[in-house]
């Protein structure tokens, strides 16, 4: 989903190494386009792996180099433990849910 300049991302389901790939072609798309946001809406998803963070961590680097910004929102207990643990809660600017984001960026 596309709205002006925000790109949202849902994945769905585990997000693992391959779910991770998918979402990183996704913003790979956005990032040779106008898009000046990219928002990762976590609400679809059950389970978060290491890989699948580690590959969140790599498409954050590319979106920094490239000038844009990245958001995530919606994240299951489970990710944000993960997120914890691994200190990348530190990294990433994370809103309870989508509307949180809306209103933050209207």
């Amino acid at each position: 989903m596309e709205t002006g300049k925000v790109k949202v991302i849902e994945p769905v389901g585990i997000f693992d190494r391959a779910r991770a790939g998918t979402v990183r072609q996704d913003i790979n798309d956005s990032l040779n386009s106008d898009i000046e946001i990219i928002l990762i809406d976590f609400s679809g998803v059950t389970f978060t792996d290491s890989s699948g963070l580690g590959e969140l961590v790599r498409s954050y680097k590319h979106i920094r180099e490239a000038g844009k910004q990245l958001y995530l929102c919606s994240l299951n207990d489970q990710t944000k433990m993960l997120f914890q643990i691994t200190n990348v809660d530190r990294i990433f600017t994370v809103y309870e849910n989508r509307a949180a984001f809306e209103k933050a960026h209207a």
